[in-house]
């Protein structure tokens, strides 16, 4: 279920506002490229509207698609959160203005809307657009989308990481768009590896988030940005303020440690925290669960496939390794790619099989997994 927001303005807070979210909500049974080709064609369109002489505008939201039903009816609801208001303003608009016309039958205003569809298209035909966001339900998936205005090309990247990583956020999250990266990423996993804890904690900013998540108590409401510039960002977290003693960005890092440190020993209340040569591996409370371990797997790849991708779930699950159940599921998100990655697959296979030897030597699974990296391979 998705987390729904208000766009709100925090008038107690000068000039800081609330992010903001396209919504998008089609007929359909299931996700594809083709369900999503009006939401990408609307945000490149929008994206050249809010231009205003900018050569380039380049921006991460968090896509977030899920299955609905209406009056006995089968839907799809897409959602970007994201942090540019004009954009998000001019997307729903548009989508709004669409279904009014059609729910109310007027010739008029059908007309004319099918001219501004067609001036739209016209313009739309002179410019490229690149890639496509991951087709997934119920994840928040970072997507990067560019517009070059001197090639006139629009791309779109899903950006997905399998741990927390220094080397991932350059500017260490000081952009809106490279902080929803990590706000997805770590939505996202059952168990999380990050790494060089103490350097995401020298941020204050973001140790208020991390501390909002192992305690339970993460809204994207709480997330804020400046009206003036929605690439400045920060964390409402007042309870953690008075913890560390830090209302400003002057961190104290004893004290950040110190709280963090006590939600690390409360294991039962806030989740299960392990300690890993300098990282910290963060995961659900108590025994963490594989779920939907083959849905969605690449079709292509049979039946069989299916069934051994299940085995090797089921020994995952069982070991209760934190790593192996991160690794098993960058495993996952690459077989439901389109074209699964050869050597990203030959990479987690291998990390797997070192941390969980068993897999590689049970005797169907060898042989299926070589089947797999035989397919893929072409």
């Amino acid at each position: 279920m998705s987390k729904q927001l208000k766009i709100s303005i925090d008038t107690s807070k000068f000039n800081w506002i609330h992010l903001t979210q396209i919504d998008y909500v089609i007929r359909a049974k299931e996700l594809n490229e083709k369900n999503l080709h009006w939401l990408i064609f609307s945000l490149g369109k929008a994206l050249i509207e809010i231009s205003n002489g900018r050569k380039e505008i380049s921006f991460t939201g968090l896509l977030f698609c899920e299955q609905i039903e209406r009056s006995g009816f089968d839907f799809i609801r897409c959602s970007i959160i994201n942090h540019l208001h004009e954009l998000t303003a001019i997307v729903n608009t548009e989508f709004r203005d669409r279904i009014n016309t059609i729910n109310e039958g007027n010739s008029l205003k059908s007309s004319k809307l099918n001219e501004k569809i067609y001036a739209g298209n016209q313009l739309m035909k002179k410019w490229q657009f690149l890639g496509e966001p991951e087709l997934c339900y119920n994840k928040y998936l970072p997507l990067q989308v560019t517009m070059v205005k001197s090639s006139r090309q629009i791309s779109f990247k899903t950006i997905i990481l399998g741990s927390l990583r220094p080397q991932d956020f350059p500017t260490k999250c000081k952009t809106t768009s490279e902080f929803l990266c990590l706000v997805g990423t770590t939505l996202n996993s059952q168990a999380l590896l990050v790494k060089d804890i103490e350097w995401f904690l020298s941020n204050y900013k973001i140790s208020k988030f991390l501390e909002s998540v192992l305690s339970d108590g993460f809204n994207f409401e709480n997330i804020k940005i400046k009206d003036d510039n929605c690439e400045e960002w920060d964390y409402s977290n007042p309870d953690f303020d008075v913890e560390t003693g830090n209302v400003n960005e002057d961190v104290k890092q004893a004290k950040i440690h110190l709280t963090i440190n006590k939600l690390i020993m409360n294991k039962t209340k806030v989740g299960d925290i392990k300690e890993n040569s300098g990282s910290v591996i963060v995961g659900n409370s108590g025994k963490i669960k594989i779920k939907d371990s083959v849905q969605k797997i690449n079709d292509s790849l049979g039946e069989d496939v299916a069934k051994v991708i299940k085995q090797v779930a089921v020994i995952v699950e069982q070991s209760q390794n934190h790593e192996a159940i991160q690794l098993f599921s960058d495993f996952k998100q690459n077989l439901q790619r389109k074209k699964p990655n050869k050597s990203k697959f030959d990479e987690i296979w291998k990390g797997l099989t070192a941390l969980l030897p068993q897999l590689g030597t049970t005797a169907d699974i060898a042989e299926k997994i070589a089947t797999i990296t035989g397919f893929i391979g072409k």
